[in-house]
């Protein structure tokens, strides 16, 4: 479930904010409509309050205006929520930030076929239709690698080689083209008929983690790129009243080290 937070500054931009969280909230997400003069009255205010608890920020207006207000609070790829900008009169659907791991793309494809526009995709493998190493890494909740790492696996598949996902997990759907799985019990389904799809099962047949619940991404040479492993925790805290956060956050990394799972392995704290 994805919270969105829609900006709009017009009565025309108005209502497609408001077309927009509708589409969104039929579709299982938290959507929260704000609507300049009636909502906010200070985009740099909202937006500092919402911005580490939000998956995503649509614009409706000029993307300078969501340029100059997000460049303050920006940190990474890997930390900022996705930004989309649409147009007022619902044409175009343009992800400006974070549009891999934030997922930005597919929230403007989405957003873009409920409300009949276009979304304007300009990432090279998304324009290319390519293996996306991070993309792929969100979706089967994976530590994501590197920047430098993702812009080598993308320069290659890019270049038209072949890049090798090596791991002991079995792997489910064909991989799409530029990729080979090379996998510990590969499960091929009959009939398959979207190439583009593929993912992982990080358990065994019980139930149970598997202990190899890890990834290599090789070159076509066999020379490692990267490794990813498998998010498969959630940890639940408790606390009382007034426990300070980074005496939480220690206790943490204490339980993580005496049970010998990588702070990277977690995908919640609930």
């Amino acid at each position: 479930m994805r919270r969105i937070v829609i900006l709009s500054y017009t009565e025309r931009g108005g209502q497609l904010n408001r077309e927009i969280a509708d589409c969104l909230r039929g579709g299982g997400d938290v959507a929260l409509s704000c609507i300049w003069g009636t909502d906010f009255s200070s985009t740099d205010r909202l937006l500092e309050e919402e911005w580490r608890r939000t998956t995503a920020f649509v614009f409706v207006g000029a993307a300078g205006i969501a340029v100059r207000h997000i460049a303050p609070f920006l940190t990474d790829k890997f930390h900022d929520p996705a930004v989309l900008v649409a147009d007022e009169d619902g044409r175009f659907v343009i992800p400006i930030l974070s549009g891999h791991v934030g997922g930005g793309v597919q929230l403007a494809r989405d957003v873009a076929d409920e409300i009949g526009a276009q979304a304007v995709v300009t990432t090279a493998t998304d324009v290319r239709g390519r293996f996306a190493i991070d993309v792929f890494a969100v979706r089967n909740y994976l530590c994501v690698p590197d920047t430098a790492a993702i812009r080598a696996i993308s320069a290659a598949v890019l270049r038209g080689n072949t890049v090798r996902l090596r791991t002991g997990i079995p792997v489910v759907g064909e991989p799409p083209a530029g990729v080979e799985a090379l996998s510990a019990g590969a499960e091929r389904p009959a009939g398959l008929s979207d190439r583009t799809d593929v993912g992982l099962i990080a358990e065994n047949a019980d139930g149970s983690e598997r202990a190899d619940a890890e990834l290599i991404v090789e070159d076509a040479d066999g020379g490692e790129l990267c490794r990813l492993a498998h998010r498969s925790y959630v940890v639940g805290v408790g606390c009382k009243k007034g426990k300070d956060g980074g005496a939480l956050y220690d206790f943490l990394r204490e339980v993580c080290a005496l049970s010998g799972i990588g702070e990277e392995r977690i995908c919640a704290v609930a």
